[in-house]
């Protein structure tokens, strides 16, 4: 009888050092639960903490196109290389990209190419050549000896630019607005507005730019030293009403003509125009100019709406205006419209919306570097 109660106390004290043992295994193997939920650095002004050297690459943008008059434009060649001139004396040396020389700023093709980039999201320096420099530039030449770019030093210290906010659209964009100030007297010279999202471009070494530009707008230019009259509009004055804002009939003008042209430009049901065709033609030209805005919801309303997923594919739609085009002796809106897959933007094409909202065209740059459009 003994031996029973001293086996069954045995097995009991075993039981429970088996119990406690398991236990303490379990306990173990529980995942530990952080309260912290991880979020992304971001600056000050909003922007991500690794797009620093994106605010010399705004810095540049706002410079040239304030100094200069013109609107943001890849397929500008003076805009484009002085530009990338600025961009090069602002943060080339500091970075090491850059070596200097008696003749200037040396810098190899493949990290000009990474700074166009960064510069202009429409250029994709992945796929193509840098365009040539026109004649006349003293700033920038070609070394055919080493085959790298040389930039002249120039004063990068005029104006001083201050990013007021980023927002981060959840998307992959960022839509940035800020300033630029005279260093001189701290005058405001001009307000910008620009889009940003992550670069496409695909470096053999460590990029210095994780962003690019995909549009940038002087939206208010309070004064200028290098021109007094010449406004960004006078050098396309079908953008007038536009730039300017016009008068405020005007606008109501434009308003009531996109509100006629958006209902008339497309049947919804229609689908036989979708991204596989050429040509949408609405409603009768009526001679009134509609906005860009409006010419962006145009295009939305056929192609899908910007940030919206593609069905088909699962890839996201961006949409990047790139300016006033001339294409077969008429002015359009121009958009370049595009993919994001996954971690990279995916070019698809340019839709082009006529001024008045009543035709919109698809189409790219020909190997002449004329616009070819879709049949």
């Amino acid at each position: 009888m003994k031996k029973k109660i001293i086996a069954i106390l045995l097995c009991g004290m075993l039981a429970s050092s088996m119990l406690t043992a398991c236990g303490n295994k379990n306990t173990d193997k529980e995942p530990s639960v952080s309260s912290e939920k991880e979020t992304t650095q971001t600056l000050e002004n909003g922007l991500p903490e690794d797009a620093r050297s994106m605010e010399h690459v705004l810095e540049a943008l706002a410079d040239v196109g304030y100094e200069s008059g013109n609107e943001y434009a890849v397929w500008d060649e003076d805009y484009f290389w002085n530009a990338c001139a600025y961009l090069v004396n602002e943060d080339g040396t500091a970075n090491g990209d850059g070596g200097k020389t008696d003749s200037g700023i040396q810098m190899p093709e493949e990290r000009v190419k990474e700074y166009a980039n960064a510069l202009f999201g429409a250029y994709d320096g992945n796929a193509k050549d840098l365009p040539d420099i026109p004649e006349g530039m003293d700033n920038v030449s070609l070394d055919l000896g080493t085959g790298k770019y040389i930039f002249a030093e120039i004063d990068t210290d005029a104006y001083e630019l201050e990013v007021k906010e980023c927002t981060d659209n959840q998307d992959g964009t960022y839509e940035i607005t800020g300033s630029l100030r005279k260093a001189s007297d701290g005058e405001d010279a001009a307000d910008f507005s620009a889009a940003m999202q992550g670069t496409s471009y695909e470096s053999s070494g460590d990029l210095h730019y994780r962003y690019m530009i995909t549009t940038f707008e002087i939206t208010e230019r309070y004064s200028s030293e290098s021109q007094d009259q010449q406004k960004p509009s006078e050098n396309d004055t079908a953008g007038d009403s536009e730039n300017t804002g016009g008068s405020q009939s005007g606008e109501q003008d434009a308003q009531d003509d996109g509100s006629q042209s958006e209902t008339s430009q497309k049947d919804p049901g229609d689908t036989s125009q979708g991204q596989s065709g050429s040509t949408s033609q609405g409603s009768s030209n009526t001679g009134k100019q509609i906005t860009k805005d409006q010419a962006m919801a145009l295009v939305e309303k056929q192609f899908g709406a910007n940030g919206e997923t593609d069905p088909e594919t699962g890839n996201v739609n961006t949409y990047a205006y790139e300016g006033i085009a001339t294409v077969n002796g008429s002015k359009y809106y121009n958009f370049r419209m595009s993919w994001l897959v996954e971690d990279h933007v995916s070019y698809l094409n340019n839709i082009f919306v006529s001024m008045d909202g009543s035709q919109i065209l698809e189409g790219s740059r020909g190997t002449d570097g004329n616009w070819e459009i879709y049949e």
